[in-house]
């Protein structure tokens, strides 16, 4: 007699082969999908999730954007605060600027460089950099 292999003593035992196994879980997942639910193991939360989904993209498809992508909307005060506080820093640094120029230092680089090595600090108190610097450049052009 032939020895059995672990897998197919255990099957032995439950009386369950891996045909009627499968043909269980094929049972298992068309009465879920029935009611809805996932066949995975987290079907009321996969449903749940899938609902708000599909709630909130039709919300957003329904009411589009007045806004363009990537602009700040909302409070208009706030912005207006902003902005004229970055003027105000631009044109405090105006004379820096201009004397930097004088002496050659021209490009976005060498001037965030520059204001860095004389410890000027950005409006929200940080080093300069080349796109910082280049946005200070267009607001002392304005």
């Amino acid at each position: 007699m032939a020895a059995r292999s672990a897998t197919t003593a255990i099957r032995g035992q439950i009386g369950e082969s891996g045909a009627e196994r499968r043909s269980r879980a094929a049972r298992d997942a068309t009465y879920l999908d029935e009611l809805g639910l996932s066949s995975r193991p987290a079907g009321r939360i996969s449903r749940k999730r899938d609902d708000h989904i599909e709630r909130n993209q039709s919300e957003r498809t329904q009411e589009p954007s007045a806004s363009p992508k990537g602009k700040q909307v909302g409070n208009e005060q706030a912005v207006a605060t902003l902005k004229a506080n970055a003027e105000r820093h631009a044109e405090n640094l105006s004379s820096i600027v201009d004397d930097l120029k004088a002496r050659g230092v021209v490009s976005v680089r060498a001037i965030a460089a520059e204001l860095n090595a004389r410890g000027v600090l950005t409006p929200h108190g940080g080093a300069w950099h080349p796109t910082s610097t280049a946005r200070l450049l267009a607001r002392l052009d304005e």
